[in-house]
């Protein structure tokens, strides 16, 4: 998952050193008659440089070392992956017995680059980073994103990462390749800072051009530039929002974006800004007749007050085990599973403290996201079963202004320990989200249960307005010895930037549609909120 390591691109080492791996590969390269492209591994050390593993073909992951080196080369991975078909048939072709047998494939691929005409394609605005918690599944979402319609005819996307100064202002950053296929999202942030080309790599570019001029895309952002709301209108026909957490999900990109007249992907602030406040949004369902927790929220003010005085009010309401969390962060970001009393203090802990210059402290440091959320927890009991499931939901704008909603097919989530991970939730081989959820063993009642669940989300998207697509999550609970169809769903949030990283369980769902991860994002761009901004 981005941000679970550091790789340094290009190697930290003299110029002459770099020269020198790079020559070693190369032998080995010829030595063993490889073709098209390989990825070789190995150690330097004082007493020379050893290649001990040689792959011909290697990880192909967003954040892999092969696109983070072919950015430096200025090819996206669609450039790269271009070039790595189109020099596979050539060499296929002068390899085979049969000489020029591939030659028709050769035109016709030639033929459909030159039928994609940059000057036509719209251009969309990739916003990814930030500075949450989430800003590593930012990350990969927004890399996801970008790739999959910079690899389409029809859009011309541009990485702009957010960032936030010494003064805490927000600004967005056109991002070099170089950058954006970094796999940590603090090194970027730190590179902002002082990007420099060093010599060495404008000679390595210099070089390397002859070769692979011809697939590099069209679009090249030598350096990061800033690019204030006004300029970015003026770049761009949308704003695609591959943002987590604050700001993003809170509404205030949307509502600037929206003075400047952009049009955007997502729900309209005002809906973001209730969907990220969990407890407003289980208060409002609540209102409307959906089932949700029961909560409290501690607010500041709460929060710096003596221990037993926070604890004696929760243990009013709730009976352990319970659930704390941030009141308006997702991704299982500070979620945690009290049991007792001791644990609630020692979570409380964090947060309390006994001197005012540590209380003023804590309130100015806490001045984004100063309330605490808790929540009682739910679970296995000895007759019913608890399944998590999480929904996406797809908005059509209709022709008199309205919407309809399409709920997707629900997974379930297989969590391995109390709280279900960020990994568990955005990197492929950990975790499961099994797509459709096994609700039930007989088809019929199975089927007839998926359609309730849809039809119960479906509802949920429109009390809430939400627009373009979100993913709701809830449990299922269900008897354990009863033969009905019974169950009961609890809401537990709604995502209106819900995460867009390749293992992401909207793909798995919009799939069993029947809709490609492209189509998918196609929809949400043709959906982008407009607030009366013609598109």
């Amino acid at each position: 998952l981005a941000g679970s390591r550091r790789k340094q691109t290009p190697l930290d080492a003299d110029p002459k050193v770099i020269d020198a791996i790079r020559q070693r590969c190369e032998a080995l390269y010829r030595a063993m008659n490889l073709q098209v492209y390989a990825r070789m591994d190995g150690f330097y050390t004082p007493k020379g440089i050893y290649l001990n593993d040689p792959n011909t073909t290697s990880g192909l992951l967003p954040s892999s070392f092969v696109f983070q080196q072919a950015a430096w080369a200025n090819l996206s991975p669609s450039d790269f992956l271009t070039y790595v078909i189109f020099r596979s048939v050539a060499v296929r072709n002068q390899t085979n017995k049969q000489k020029g047998i591939y030659d028709g494939v050769i035109r016709a691929l030639a033929q459909a680059r030159k039928r994609i005409q940059p000057n036509k394609k719209i251009q969309v605005a990739v916003l990814t980073g930030g500075t949450s918690s989430e800003r590593h599944v930012a990350l990969e979402s927004g890399r996801n994103v970008y790739e999959k319609l910079a690899a389409s005819a029809k859009y011309a996307p541009t990485p702009l990462y957010l960032s936030v100064n010494a003064k805490g202002a927000y600004t967005f950053y056109t991002l070099p390749l170089a950058l954006l296929y970094k796999d940590h999202a603090d090194d970027i942030h730190e590179a902002l800072q002082s990007y420099r080309l060093s010599a060495y790599v404008r000679a390595f570019q210099k070089g390397i051009y002859p070769v692979l001029g011809a697939y590099q895309g069209r679009q090249r952002i030598e350096s990061p530039r800033a690019l204030s709301y006004a300029q970015i209108a003026r770049n761009f026909g949308v704003a695609f929002i591959a943002l987590h957490g604050r700001p993003g999900e809170d509404g205030t990109i949307q509502r600037a974006l929206a003075r400047v007249k952009v049009p955007y992907t997502g729900s309209s602030a005002q809906t973001a800004a209730l969907a990220m406040d969990k407890y407003a949004t289980a208060t409002h369902l609540g209102k409307h007749g959906f089932n949700t927790p029961k909560q409290c929220v501690l607010t500041p003010q709460e929060l710096i007050q003596p221990p037993h005085t926070v604890i004696a009010r929760i243990e009013k309401t709730f009976a352990y085990p319970i659930i704390a969390k941030p009141v308006d962060d997702g991704c299982s970001t500070g979620v945690q599973k009290l049991s007792n009393q001791r644990a609630l203090r020692a979570y409380l802990a964090a947060h309390l403290h006994s001197s005012a210059d540590a209380k003023a402290h804590w309130l100015a440091a806490h001045k984004a996201n100063p309330h605490v959320l808790i929540e009682e927890y739910i679970g296995d009991t000895a007759n019913e079963h608890l399944m998590e499931i999480t929904v996406g939901v797809l908005a059509h704008k209709l022709k008199n202004g309205q919407r309809s909603y399409t709920a997707l097919v629900p997974s379930e989530v297989k969590v391995q320990a109390d709280v279900l991970t960020l990994e568990e939730k955005f990197l492929a081989g950990e975790g499961q989200n099994i797509t459709p959820a096994r609700l039930f063993d007989n088809p019929k009642k199975q089927k007839n249960a998926i359609s309730q669940i849809q039809k119960t989300i479906e509802e949920v998207a429109k009390c809430l307005h939400i627009e373009g697509y979100a993913r709701i999550d809830a449990f299922i609970k269900k008897s354990k010895t009863s033969k009905t169809n019974a169950f009961e769903m609890i809401i537990l949030e709604v995502n209106t930037l819900p995460g867009l990283t390749p293992a992401t369980c909207l793909f798995h769902q919009a799939a069993e549609k029947q809709m490609t991860p492209y189509a998918l994002l196609d929809f949400i761009i043709n959906q982008a909120h407009s607030s009366n901004i013609q598109t």
